[in-house]
């Protein structure tokens, strides 16, 4: 599930990524000073992200399959097909099973911890300036 919503990131389709998050979902990415709680507001964030990113951005190193419902994955960024300089990151994924049979699992929660280097916001990267950014925030 954690893997579908990276291939839905790559491929900046928002109406993949929408369903798999929780409506009551926390999104911390510690590159921004809060949380964004609630599938809108994260879903707007992700709008805004990824009309500003490269295509399969993301790269997968590892993804744990110790526990069902917490998830923890280490990836990288490359742009063009090349790995991006200081672009190694590790997310967690808590993951809820709705009471419904019909639903599945759900991202509740989602924290990235990351080391980027500054060229991360270069124009070469981003097809946006991520200025736009200031606004969802």
């Amino acid at each position: 599930m954690v893997r579908e919503f990276y291939d839905g990131v790559n491929r900046r389709d928002l109406a993949a990524v929408e369903p798999l998050i929780a409506e009551g979902c926390v999104y911390e990415d510690l590159v921004f000073p809060r949380p964004f709680v609630g599938r809108e507001r994260i879903i707007g964030f992700f709008g805004e992200f990824m009309g500003t990113i490269s295509p399969d951005l993301f790269v997968i190193d590892d993804i744990s399959a110790d526990d069902s419902v917490a998830v923890r994955i280490t990836w990288h960024l490359e742009w063009r097909g090349r790995p991006f300089p200081f672009s190694r990151g590790c997310s967690f994924y808590r993951l809820l099973a709705s009471e419904s049979e019909q639903q599945p699992l759900q991202i509740v929660y989602e924290q990235q911890l990351q080391l980027l280097s500054s060229h991360f916001r270069s124009t070469e990267l981003f097809t946006h300036p991520a200025s736009g950014f200031k606004s969802i925030l």
